[in-house]
């Protein structure tokens, strides 16, 4: 099982942990003992975006949401953890909402990363440290 392979490193605090292929772009609160873990697998292929779970929009022109966990989720779940989720989006003739890709530019500094997470058209849409 792959916890178990990564227990070493799971075992302390693993200060920011990035990986993509989910299709989505995310970032988690501190959880299990990684201070910063982000999705950015949202860099390549058409997926529809994600409407569910559905959250409170953190900002309105990017479309930054906090999602909500499912009903009945338990108080671990994974969802509860997600400090925002990127959901923009292009609409197509049919009406279909598209998410828009994107990749994260990090900078690294003695006791810092700088992240700044792009669309495909150029535009920041979430700047942090972490």
């Amino acid at each position: 099982m792959l916890r178990d392979r990564l227990r070493p490193a799971l075992d302390r605090t693993v200060d920011a942990w990035f990986w993509g292929h989910e299709h989505n772009c995310l970032a988690y609160e501190p959880f299990r003992g990684v201070t910063a873990a982000r999705v950015i697998g949202h860099g390549a292929l058409p997926t529809q975006v994600r409407a569910e779970p559905p959250g409170t929009t953190l900002d309105e022109p990017h479309r930054i949401v906090k999602p909500a966990p499912p009903a009945g989720a338990a108080p671990d779940h994974p969802v509860r953890a997600v400090r925002w989720e990127y959901r923009d989006y292009d609409e197509d003739e049919d009406g279909r909402r598209w998410a828009k890709h994107g990749f994260a530019v990090v900078d690294m500094s003695p006791g810092a990363l700088r992240v700044r997470h792009i669309d495909e058209n150029g535009e920041v849409y979430v700047d942090e440290t972490v």
